[in-house]
């Protein structure tokens, strides 16, 4: 038999044991289950709301539009792959429209007309196109005028009782120059709207005596007339700017440079306003932002279309006159471009 004190080693030794064994059991339970591995979520496509392509609304065949249109359109279907074609419109105020409902993924326009759409005023009383958004500046238009030397008009004061081509319904000049007509106090015998290469080929069949222009230059429509015909390019007496710009203050006094066609020898006194690509504001926020990309990374091409492409600058953007697309305001503001308030999206950012 074991002694008294043998039997207490003993249970001591057991319920040492007990207690060594409970807490490495304890320590077991209480280490957390491994968590299984976690697996990669699948990064959201960035061109998934994209569109299967687009379409830019430029305005008559032979005017600046038509030609920028072309250039532009190219890069974004070489750079984007995204399949872009050019549809010919009445110009500014009908891409507003155009835009505005959604029938065109994209436009351009000149201040004037997108500053009238944006408030519901002038060519847009009532109705407001707010839906509308700028991308990109463009370039500024100049306001002058061009006729065959023949004519014998030298003057913005010489087409009283004259005929004169104001290029298509809707667009800048067909909707302004008949405005500054009538502001400059001159009666033209005939105030013809159309196509800027259709009233050229009237001027030269003497049909028509003048023509006037809004947009970039040289005016591709007059470059060919020059090509063929001995042609006055003129503009505005410091007066008729004056009465102009006290009405329609969204025009500015500028000036086209001698040389910009063969026929000008002299720098004349002009008007100008600025021209921008819209969209609409429900369009993809990346696809926007990497058109803007895009065309601001490819001037040098833009400008083997039209020369005009020399003013997309970045220091050009706060020229708008309606608020940016929210894609574009990303890239400016990457580029280090402070938007002003009155030009960032009303639906933020």
């Amino acid at each position: 038999m074991f002694s008294r004190g043998l039997l207490r080693i003993l249970a001591v030794f057991v319920l040492l044991c007990f207690f060594v064994l409970s807490a490495a059991g304890c320590t077991t339970q209480s280490q957390p289950p491994k968590p299984e591995e976690q697996k990669d979520e699948p990064k959201a496509d960035p061109r998934a709301n994209w569109p299967k392509g687009v379409t830019v609304g430029s305005a008559s065949v032979g005017g600046v539009y038509f030609v920028w249109a072309g250039g532009w359109a190219n890069i974004i279907t070489e750079k984007l792959g995204v399949p872009t074609s050019v549809e010919v419109t009445g110009g500014p105020v009908h891409n507003m429209q155009l835009v505005q409902a959604k029938e065109l993924e994209f436009g351009y326009v000149t201040n004037a007309p997108a500053w009238e759409g944006w408030h519901g005023e002038g060519w847009a009383q009532g109705k407001k196109h707010t839906d509308v958004r700028a991308i990109f500046p463009m370039y500024s238009s100049k306001v002058h005028w061009y006729a065959l030397e023949s004519s014998g008009i030298k003057t913005a004061a010489d087409i009283n009782g004259k005929s004169v081509g104001v290029g298509p319904v809707g667009g800048t000049p067909g909707t302004y120059l008949p405005l500054f007509i009538e502001t400059m106090g001159y009666k033209p015998s005939m105030v013809v709207h159309g196509g800027m290469s259709d009233l050229t080929s009237q001027m030269k069949d003497n049909l028509l005596d003048a023509c006037g222009w809004i947009g970039g230059v040289p005016l591709p429509a007059a470059l060919e007339l020059e090509a063929s015909h001995k042609v006055t390019i003129f503009g505005f007496t410091d007066d008729e700017i004056s009465k102009i710009t006290r009405n329609f203050p969204y025009f500015s006094p500028s000036t086209v440079k001698a040389g910009v066609y063969k026929s000008l020898t002299n720098d004349i006194k002009c008007l100008a306003v600025w021209n921008f690509a819209i969209t609409h504001k429900d369009m993809d926020e990346n696809f926007v932002y990497e058109v803007v990309k895009a065309t601001f990374e490819n001037v040098e091409t833009l400008k083997q279309s039209h020369p005009t492409a020399e003013e997309v600058l970045i220091e050009n953007v706060p020229y708008s006159v309606i608020p940016y697309h929210k894609g574009a305001v990303r890239y400016f503001e990457e580029k280090g471009i402070k938007i002003p308030a009155n030009l960032l999206p009303p639906e933020g950012r």
